[in-house]
Formats: C-alpha cells, structure tokens, sequence
C-alpha cells in the first residue's frame, strides 16, 4: 500500500434471469470515479477453482495493484469487475442464506461446473455493469482475463461473443476439453475452431497466453498455442520457466 490515490471497492447484487438467483460480485473504482463524469473501460477479471468474487481482492490484491499503476501511469483507470464464477453458489461463503454451512471449497465439487451455464449467463453481468456504473460499453474498451477456470471461462466466454471483448487474457488457462461436463448448455463448447476464426477475423487488440512450463496445465495451453499457430492468428504468449 502506498501514499498515492485510491480506488473504491464495492460489493453488489445483480439478478440473473438464466442462473435464476441472485449473485454477487466485487467491483473496483478508479480514484476519482465519484468525483467526475468520466465513463472508463472495463476489465472483467475471473477467478479460479476454489475462489469467488473475493479472490482477486482478497488474494491478489487487485485494488492495491490498480492504485499503484494508475498513480505511475502505466495504466489507464478503468473499472476491474470480478464476479462469482461459481453458477450454483451466489456469493462467498457467509454472504448467501446459507451463511457459514457453505464454506470454501474446489469448484468441481459445486454443481453447474463448467457446464457451460456460466459462460452462456455472462452477457447478463455486462448488461448490468454498462447500465449501472459511467463504462465505455465498446469491444474497445472492454477486456476480460481470469486464471485457470477463470481462464477457461475467459476463453471460452470471448470465442463464443466475438464483438464483445477487444482483450484477452489467459493466466494458466484451464482450457482442456476433459474438464468439461455436460448438459443442456454443452454447445457453449463445441466448434471451437470455427469460434476462434469469428473471434479473431474481429481483429481483437490483444490476445494473451502465460502460464509456467511447469504447471500441470501447460500441456493444453502448447496445445492452443499450436492451434493458433496453425491458423496465422497473432497472439502474445508469456512462458515461464
């Protein structure tokens, strides 16, 4: 934490007509949002298994990271919207009606796990966002990231709305097809090829791939990078070794 301006961080509920409840998720201010009629671009920014829209604040300690790189200049101020990407589970533990009997947990073991529903529901979070905080509400300034199901959902969130986010971000994506279950909502998942051609002849800005060549997920993330590789769609890519 340092001496320089500081964001807001608030806690709200939107409905979802899909998921059928009502869901909570973290949303982070630049300084000076309250204080100006500014609208900003927008990063959606997912957790992984385990999380919840605490995480990234909690864990990764967005808010301090945004202050500071904002008050360097290295970034533009923009929103930083981080929801629950938990489709059975509204909130974070303690935050629902079942108060403490839910208590953190692996995301496999909730139902809705990657089944797709989430993924098909997210276009409802943006219509929130757009009409509730000051957003530039344009693939130009919308991005979205997230790590390892957050990546998974990232990915397949953007390739199935191709207009709809001008940055990507895959932070030790867990993009495997084996991890998947199914159900009504499968479709999501399906054709991806055919998908990430849509996406790409969109021409988004960024489309960015990191993960450790240690990680037990960089087997699937090669296996992308080879599929993009192949097709001639420009990306950037972070290996750590």
């Amino acid at each position: 934490v340092r001496d320089v301006p500081h964001g807001n961080v608030t806690t709200t509920w939107y409905h979802s007509d899909i998921l059928g409840s009502e869901r909570r998720l973290s949303v982070y201010t630049p300084p000076f949002y309250d204080k100006n009629i500014q609208s900003y671009p927008v990063l959606y920014l997912l957790h992984g298994s385990g999380g919840d829209e605490n995480a990234w604040l909690e864990l990764g300690r967005t808010a301090r990271i945004m202050d500071n790189l904002i008050a360097e200049g290295k970034i533009q101020p923009m929103l930083v919207v981080m929801p629950n990407g938990n489709p059975s589970k509204q909130a974070a533990p303690g935050e629902t009606p079942d108060n403490l009997n839910y208590k953190p947990a692996m995301s496999n073991s909730f139902p809705g796990y990657k089944d797709g529903s989430y993924e098909k529901s997210f276009t409802e979070i943006i219509h929130f966002i757009d009409n509730r905080y000051r957003t530039i509400p344009d693939k130009r300034h919308r991005a979205i990231a997230g790590l390892s199901m957050g990546g998974f959902h990232s990915f397949y969130i953007s390739i199935n709305n191709p207009k709809t986010f001008g940055y990507v971000g895959l932070f030790s994506a867990a993009i495997g097809k084996e991890q998947r279950s199914g159900g009504a909502n499968e479709y999501i998942y399906d054709n991806v090829d055919d998908k990430l051609a849509n996406l790409f002849a969109a021409k988004p800005k960024l489309f960015w791939i990191g993960i450790g060549n240690s990680d037990f997920l960089y087997k699937d993330n090669t296996a992308l990078r080879e599929k993009l590789d192949s097709k001639g769609y420009k990306y950037l890519s972070l290996i750590h070794i």
